[in-house]
């Protein structure tokens, strides 16, 4: 065997020999960019290099994902996110953009995804990285709803929380009208037998980013303002959509206009305005939860120690459940995702033994 190889390489032209010489090294060269790079990705070294410059670390991940996946892969995009976000570099709603949009632009099978999912929490940065795969499934697909099937399944089977949200942001954004982002949802469950409330709600998160000038994908503003021009109150709008859209849209809806800019004072009368008009009781509990949310995400990168808008100490016991539930749930997220903050001084805000206890159940 030896002999017919050397016999078989001897018949070479020295060219030949070169071109083959220069192949292997394209194809080593190939493999130490693409493969080993990623492994020695250093996102920390990354994130400091960024802390340096001038523009905000967000706008930099968001300007070089596609070097960053290309030299980090996924995982080392969301090391990345997950660091900058723990030095508070960037903010929970910048991190949950960066991990949507990294979703859309994943280069990873589905089952490659969802380990990714487990790897680091169905929960990190609110889900953005889960949401965006399922909006691109959506997007990539004209029939793909049993991919989609496929891919909750293995969420709801392994406890990665619900599904659907992803893909009610993408209806909205294709619809531009809630009525037929809804029915998209509806069809769903058609063979199936999951519930879509995330659906419902994802339709509504981006129905608040349209109407509030944002593109939900990016974080970037809408050069021409607004997709959605709201010509009446979020409460109004709710109320007068069919039953089982309401409260979805309550939840969501009543956040449009929070922003880094408000200050507590704005978010106290935004809460005044949830309990002021004779809508049915849910949906001002619903208000009442999506501004506490929406108030806390803003307020929280200010400050370790939040604490209870005076307001909110004189809403009913009912509203007040909804008020902790909204503000203490938003800054559990800050806590799973590595951002300490002083949640005492919160809970201990509230004058009840009910309320303390309702605040702790959900931040200890």
């Amino acid at each position: 065997m030896k002999n017919k190889i050397n016999k078989y390489i001897s018949k070479l032209s020295k060219r030949h020999l070169i071109s083959i010489v220069i192949i292997l090294l394209g194809l080593a060269t190939y493999f130490s960019i693409n493969v080993f790079k990623k492994e020695n990705f250093d996102h920390l070294e990354t994130l400091a290099l960024m802390r340096q410059e001038e523009k905000p670390v967000f706008a930099q991940m968001r300007e070089s994902l596609p070097e960053l996946l290309k030299k980090g892969g996924v995982t080392g995009a969301l090391n990345l996110a997950a660091d900058a976000f723990k030095k508070e570099d960037i903010t929970m709603y910048e991190c949950h953009t960066f991990s949507h949009l990294l979703g859309h632009h994943s280069p990873l099978s589905d089952e490659e995804n969802l380990r990714v999912i487990m790897d680091f929490g169905p929960e990190f940065c609110e889900g953005g990285f889960k949401h965006g795969l399922e909006s691109q499934i959506v997007l990539s697909e004209v029939n793909f709803k049993e991919r989609l099937h496929r891919f909750c399944d293995v969420l709801i089977q392994n406890n990665l929380g619900g599904c659907f949200h992803g893909a009610g942001h993408t209806f909205m954004r294709q619809a531009l009208d809630a009525l037929t982002a809804v029915k998209l949802c509806d069809e769903l469950v058609q063979t199936y037998t999951h519930s879509i409330t995330d659906c419902y709600t994802g339709i509504f998160s981006e129905y608040t980013n349209l109407a509030g000038g944002v593109d939900g994908e990016t974080g970037l503003e809408f050069p021409d303002g607004p997709a959605i021009l709201l010509k009446n109150p979020p409460l109004d709008i709710c109320s007068s959509l069919p039953d089982h859209m309401q409260l979805a849209c309550a939840l969501e809806l009543n956040g449009l206009g929070i922003s880094e800019q408000s200050k507590p004072e704005d978010i106290d009368r935004k809460l005044r305005e949830c309990v002021a008009g004779k809508h049915r009781f849910e949906l001002q509990k619903a208000c009442v939860q999506s501004v506490a949310a929406v108030g806390a995400q803003h307020e929280l990168p200010k400050t370790k120690e939040m604490k209870v808008l005076p307001f909110a100490l004189t809403l009913s016991p009912e509203f007040r459940a909804s008020y902790i539930v909204g503000a203490a749930t938003e800054m559990k997220q800050f806590l799973k995702n590595g951002v300490n903050k002083n949640w005492q001084v919160f809970c201990n805000g509230f004058k009840t033994t009910e309320d303390k206890t309702l605040c702790e159940s959900i931040l200890k």
